[in-house]
């Protein structure tokens, strides 16, 4: 995020738009079509933007949000997801991975 600095000071990275569409949509539409029927978004920077466009567009879906209030990271995130994950197999990503 910090590379983007001049994009992503109002908007956080995974609501940056690739052909018109949100990372973050590409990422939920491509796992939901996988089959994937729970989706965790760790988030921390602009976090209730992130919070707004699920509750826009995927209320529907089972998306849960988990806060870092501090960065953690991805070990750290995936640590702080682990009360959700419970003990099924689950798959990890970043948004800005398309």
């Amino acid at each position: 995020g910090k590379r983007m600095n001049n994009l992503t000071y109002t908007i956080p990275k995974p609501l940056l738009k690739i052909n018109n569409r949100e990372l973050l949509r590409h990422n939920i539409d491509f796992f939901t079509n996988l089959g994937c029927k729970k989706i965790i978004i760790n988030t921390h920077y602009l976090h209730d933007k992130i919070q707004n466009f699920i509750e826009e567009y995927y209320l529907d879906r089972n998306i849960i949000l988990s806060y870092e209030p501090t960065l953690l990271n991805t070990g750290g995130g995936i640590k702080n997801a682990l009360s959700y994950l419970g003990n099924k197999n689950y798959i990890i990503t970043n948004s800005n991975i398309l």
